[in-house]
């Protein structure tokens, strides 16, 4: 029995999502996910003929290399143990 080649490159690109449906995962629109491409700024890419595709776990890795730490809350710049505050409001004389 032949081998049904349209499961057979399904099970190939298995792995692999399309540029829509990362855009869906990442809840963004296509044209972001292509910006982002443009400007080597998104995940790895795989180029299959003049069509994009993404790796499952290459774009988990891309996450988490985008990770940053939440920088500490602060009140701003008021109130600050020896820090000089500026007056801004106008007085008349």
């Amino acid at each position: 029995m032949p081998p049904d080649t349209v499961t057979d490159e399904r099970a190939v690109l298995a792995d692999y999502l399309r540029e829509d449906a990362l855009a869906q995962q990442l809840d963004k629109a296509v044209r972001t996910i292509r910006l982002w491409r443009k400007l080597g700024k998104g995940p790895p890419v795989t180029w299959i003929g003049q069509t994009p595709h993404y790796r499952f776990e290459a774009v988990k890795d891309w996450l988490r290399a985008s990770e940053k730490r939440q920088p500490r809350e602060h009140s701003g710049r008021r109130n600050r143990p020896g820090h000089k505050t500026h007056n801004t409001s106008l007085t008349t004389a």
